[in-house]
C-alpha cells in the first residue's frame, strides 16, 4: 500500500505538478483546498503525512494545525509557506511542524518537499518504534513487578505456617526457656514475614515505608510482650524509606531489642521503653531503643544466650551499620546507625 500524503493547498495547477511528482515515486496525494475539507478527509482516511500550505480561503495553516492538534496519533506536518516573513516558519514550528519548505514553482520545490516528507516519515517511525519499545518495558516492568509481589505473597504466607507450627510446639512446652525462645523465634519471624505482607501490597518492591513498617511491629511486640507487666512502650518514628532487605534486618533489630528491654530492664515491674527513629544526612538513618531500667555492662552486655546480639551485629553490619551501647546510671539505650539505600553495584 502506497504511502498516502495530504496535500492541502488550493493552487490548482501547483497541486498537479504536486500529484504528478509524487505518484513517480510512489506516493499516493490526497488533495484538499480548505480547511474543513482537509478536516474530513484527515478524519476518514490513513494519512501519513501532511503538507501543508500557509495560505488558505479560509483562514491559514496555522488555524488548521490548531484544530488537529488534540487529534490521537497525528500525523506529521511539513509545512509550505510562500512568505518571506521567517516568522511564518518560526510559528510553524513551534506549532508542532516537523519542517517547513519554501514555496516555488520548479524541481527545486518538489525536491525539497519530497526531502521533507521522507524526513518527517522517518522521525514519525523512529517515534512509532521508541513508543513501542517503551511500552514493552513497561508491560515488562509490570509483569516482573506482579512476580515479585506473588514471590513476596507466598513468602510471607510460608512464614505464617512455619509461624504457626512453632506456636503449635510452643503450647506443648512446659519449660520456660524453651517457651521464651519459642515466643522470640515467633517474633523475628514475624519480622521478616510483615515486611513480605507489605511488599505484595505495595506499589514499590525495592523499598519500605519504614515508620509504618516499625510501627506495625511495635504493635505486635506490645500485644505479644506487653502483657508481662514489664514495660511500656513508646515510639517517635520519623517517616523513611529503607531498601526492602535493610527494612527486613533493621526489623529483626528492632524486635531483639525490644524484647530484651522488656525482659531485663524492669525486673522490678513496669517502665518506659523508648524507640526513636530518624534520618540522618548522606541518606542514613538512626534507630534508638533506650529505658530507664537497670542498664546492663557494655563490656559484657549479653543476656540469655546471646544469640539475639549476635544476630542485631550481624544485621546491622550487612546494612553497613554500626551500633553503639550506652549505659547510664539509670537506664540503658542502643543505637544504630544504618544506611537507607543499598549500594550500586558499579560502586
Amino acid at each position: 500500500m502506497s504511502i498516502q500524503i495530504l496535500y492541502v493547498d488550493d493552487d490548482a495547477a501547483l497541486v498537479r505538478l504536486v500529484e504528478r511528482f509524487f505518484n513517480r515515486h510512489g506516493f499516493t496525494i490526497v488533495h484538499a483546498s480548505a480547511i474543513d475539507h482537509a478536516t474530513e478527509l484527515l478524519a476518514k482516511q490513513p494519512i501519513s503525512v501532511i503538507a501543508l500550505d500557509h495560505h488558505l480561503p479560509e483562514g491559514d495553516g496555522l488555524q488548521f494545525m490548531a484544530r488537529i492538534a488534540t487529534m490521537p496519533d497525528m500525523p506529521p506536518v511539513v509545512y509550505v509557506t510562500g512568505s518571506s516573513d521567517m516568522n511564518v516558519a518560526v510559528a510553524a514550528l513551534k506549532a508542532g511542524a516537523t519542517d517547513f519548505v519554501p514555496k516555488s514553482i520548479g524541481n527545486d520545490f518538489l525536491e525539497l518537499l519530497k526531502a521533507a516528507v521522507e524526513q518527517a516519515l522517518e522521525k514519525a517511525r523512529f517515534k512509532s518504534e521508541k513508543e513501542a519499545a517503551e511500552r514493552e518495558v513497561r508491560a515488562a516492568r509490570d509483569r516482573a513487578e506482579m512476580l515479585v509481589r506473588e514471590v513476596n505473597h507466598r513468602v510471607a504466607n510460608s512464614l505464617a505456617l512455619v509461624s504457626a507450627m512453632v506456636n503449635l510446639q510452643l503450647s506443648a512446652i512446659t519449660d520456660e526457656a524453651g517457651r521464651n525462645a519459642l515466643t522470640e523465634m515467633q517474633n523475628r519471624l514475624f519480622a521478616v514475614s510483615m515486611v513480605h505482607k507489605r511488599l505484595y501490597t505495595s506499589q514499590s518492591v525495592g523499598t519500605v515505608e519504614l515508620h509504618d513498617y516499625v510501627s506495625g511491629l511495635l504493635d505486635h511486640l506490645r500485644a505479644t510482650m506487653g502483657g508481662q507487666g514489664r514495660g511500656e512502650l513508646h515510639a517517635e518514628l520519623e517517616p523513611l524509606l529503607c531498601a526492602t532487605d535493610y527494612a527486613i534486618n533493621l526489623g529483626v533489630i528492632v524486635t531483639e531489642w525490644v524484647t530484651n528491654a522488656y525482659k531485663y530492664a524492669y525486673p522490678q515491674g513496669g517502665g518506659a521503653i523508648r524507640v526513636s527513629l530518624r534520618s540522618l544526612p548522606d541518606e542514613r538513618g538512626e534507630l534508638i531503643v533506650e529505658d530507664d531500667g537497670i542498664g546492663f555492662d557494655t563490656e559484657n552486655p549479653m543476656k540469655g544466650t546471646g544469640l539475639g546480639t549476635r544476630l542485631a551485629r550481624a544485621m546491622a553490619q550487612s546494612m553497613d551499620g554500626h551500633i553503639d551501647l550506652i549505659s547510664r546510671d539509670h537506664g540503658a539505650a542502643l543505637r544504630l546507625t544504618f544506611s537507607l539505600r543499598r549500594p550500586s553495584p558499579h560502586g
